[in-house]
């Protein structure tokens, strides 16, 4: 066997690390066997080779493999070997005629809707719902999730579904080839015809685990107090725990370290912010505060009926020298103000001298992202039984794409799906749409976990 190829192979184990070997024993279990005896990247690869998930005449499968721990900043390192092998010189890939290539009808099936799932009438209170009308024909707009019990891989432009739990998941698609659907021929070309031109622009350097803390406050038990502007009565907010069990969940799995604090008064808030804000965030690449609350137009109101204005909290993380050049975000679940969104019928579709990282003057109020679950002066929704329509579909949103997107693009998504949601409150039909107020991110922002929210899920619940 070609000693480059045994070179690539060790360079490549041994930069994965002890999840990403963890994910791919949990992964290819039915194919490896016992992996009692597998305790490092040179041999989890080793077994993956000799059980022919890749071959070295055709090494390309490992960049799905990558792409689904994920841990595509190893792409390159595949790129490089074939674009060095002569193998690519070698004409037509064999064995293809079978690879379980979807067309685009089916590699892009949109999932039924998935309402609150009750359509009856329920009690209408203050930020509740009362019935759910699923968005008109939805598959007809837009196509992009998988169907119901499918995983999608892409490859080299290809869509390829794989239906989840089965072994095909680990047989995956060959990119070196290029489909042509019109004369129904596979036929190779070289790794510089095949390869797509990268144009992406930077991106923020974001660990995959420990990535950093995430703070959410839930401010839930308001106990019918008065808010200080207006005297409008703040009632509890039923189906808040709903809504922070989500994104516990969701942003363990992306790698924080999740704190939740319940039921702040306007001091306790900023108390905990500034302790937060104290903190020595060195080893850490990102922040995300979510606060869940009753809200005005500007900001959220605390436990105690007093208000606190969405820039007061920016502000706070903006002269943290270990956050200088690290994303911020912060998302708010609140309403903010008392209106309706309107709708129309759709026939188609400041000082301180810090420095970032790398040693250049950046502005302080760099790096942010205000993301906030409804426009001034409108109304957000909540439903006391399954959480609110923002925060939920957030969640979903990175559940279905934090592997591939980046922060805009999830949110982009979150606004597309709120858009179809409805509610009927008497005569009216009440919509929602999420607001970014600021957005002063440099560069793109991706959240990439360490594997599936499927595969998390069942690792928490496997002992170690």
């Amino acid at each position: 066997m070609p000693v480059h190829w045994r070179r690539f192979i060790k360079r490549l184990g041994e930069q994965l690390k002890k999840d990403d070997i963890k994910t791919l024993k949990y992964l290819y279990s039915d194919i490896i066997g016992a992996a009692d005896n597998i305790d490092s990247g040179l041999s989890i690869l080793e077994r993956l080779e000799q059980c022919n998930v890749f071959v070295e005449c055709d090494p390309s499968p490992l960049k799905d493999l990558l792409d689904l721990i994920p841990r595509r900043d190893l792409i390159s390192l595949v790129d490089d070997y074939i674009e060095n092998s002569e193998i690519l010189q070698s004409g037509p890939v064999d064995n293809v005629d079978n690879l379980p290539v979807a067309s685009p009808e089916q590699s892009g099936k949109l999932s039924d809707y998935n309402g609150f799932g009750d359509t009856q009438s329920q009690e209408y209170g203050q930020n509740d719902y009362v019935c759910i009308t699923p968005p008109p024909t939805y598959n007809e707009v837009v196509s992009t999730h998988s169907s119901p019990g499918t995983k999608t891989i892409s490859a080299s432009g290809l869509n390829v579904e794989l239906a989840t739990g089965s072994t095909q998941q680990t047989h995956l698609i060959h990119s070196m080839g290029k489909l042509n659907l019109e004369n129904q021929a596979i036929t190779a070309e070289p790794s510089s015809r095949v390869r797509p031109v990268s144009t992406r622009q930077k991106e923020y350097d974001v660990e995959t685990i420990n990535c950093g803390k995430c703070l959410i406050i839930n401010n839930m038990k308001f106990n019918n107090v008065q808010a200080e502007d207006s005297g409008e009565i703040l009632a509890t907010r039923k189906g808040s725990d709903v809504d922070e069990a989500a994104l516990r969940e969701v942003f363990q799995w992306l790698g924080f370290q999740v704190d939740v604090i319940p039921d702040c008064t306007a001091s306790q808030l900023k108390i905990s912010l500034s302790r937060y804000a104290e903190m020595d965030h060195s080893d850490y690449t990102i922040f995300v505060i979510v606060i869940l609350s009753h809200g005005f137009d500007g900001g959220v109101y605390c436990i105690d009926g007093c208000r606190i204005f969405s820039p007061e909290i920016l502000a706070m993380f903006e002269i943290v020298p270990s956050l200088a050049g690290k994303p911020k975000l912060c998302f708010i679940q609140a309403c903010q103000g008392k209106t309706d969104q309107k709708y129309v019928e759709v026939h188609s579709d400041s000082g301180g001298n810090i420095r970032s990282q790398s040693g250049k003057l950046i502005p302080q109020n760099a790096d942010f992202l205000l993301a906030i679950a409804t426009t001034p002066g409108t109304v957000s929704w909540r439903s006391p039984s399954t959480g609110t329509w923002y925060i939920q579909e957030l969640c979903k949103q990175f559940k279905l794409h934090a592997h591939e997107w980046h922060i805009l693009e999830i949110m982009t998504e979150v606004n597309f799906n709120l858009s179809y949601r409805q509610a009927h409150v008497g005569d009216t039909i009440a919509k929602q749409i999420a607001d970014t107020p600021r957005n002063t991110l440099r560069m793109k922002l991706y959240l990439r976990p360490p594997c599936s929210f499927e595969t998390w899920q069942r690792m928490q619940q496997t002992p170690s």
